[in-house]
């Protein structure tokens, strides 16, 4: 079993930082299908977790929990994990939640992200980089375009992994 950790903004929908257009559709497929093998989708913002549930809700993507600055909901919409609205929920400290709920071991946990909010968990883990950020190079296994190419590689395991 893996567990992919995704940003949601410029990462996994929207437009990057370099003004391409994301494909959420294959991006939603490739997730699904990743789900569908056992494996965990985490998809994580800087949003409060009720407003991340209805981008995901309204944008159809699937996902095993959903992680915001405020929460973490499983695909229920179970609220596991909470915070007041004076604190915030590191994506440090949301993955560690989920990862000892699951029973994961590190070197099975991928993340990706596009910005400086999500170097200390591209730094961490199996961390990717969507896009091109030179801050996150020094940090990242490799660069994609679309969360979907790096989905399919772990699906094929020809991704890298952290030593």
């Amino acid at each position: 079993m893996n567990m992919l950790v995704s940003d949601y903004d410029k990462t996994f929908d929207g437009i990057t930082n370099d003004g391409r257009i994301l494909n959420l559709k294959l991006n939603c497929e490739k997730v699904q299908e990743f789900i569908r093998q056992g494996n965990i989708f985490v998809l994580a913002s800087s949003v409060d977790y009720e407003t991340l549930t209805q981008f995901a809700n309204e944008n159809e993507i699937p996902y095993s929990y959903l992680m915001g600055r405020d929460g973490i909901c499983d695909h229920n919409q179970n609220l596991l994990l909470s915070c007041n609205s004076y604190d915030s929920i590191s994506r440090e400290i949301g993955i560690m939640s989920i990862k000892n709920m699951v029973e994961i071991d590190d070197n099975d946990i991928f993340t990706v992200g596009d910005d400086e909010k999500d170097l200390s968990m591209i730094a961490t883990w199996n961390g990717f980089q969507i896009g091109d950020n030179e801050k996150l190079s020094n940090f990242s296994l490799g660069t994609y375009n679309d969360v979907y190419e790096l989905v399919d590689d772990i699906i094929k395991k020809k991704v890298k992994k952290r030593d």
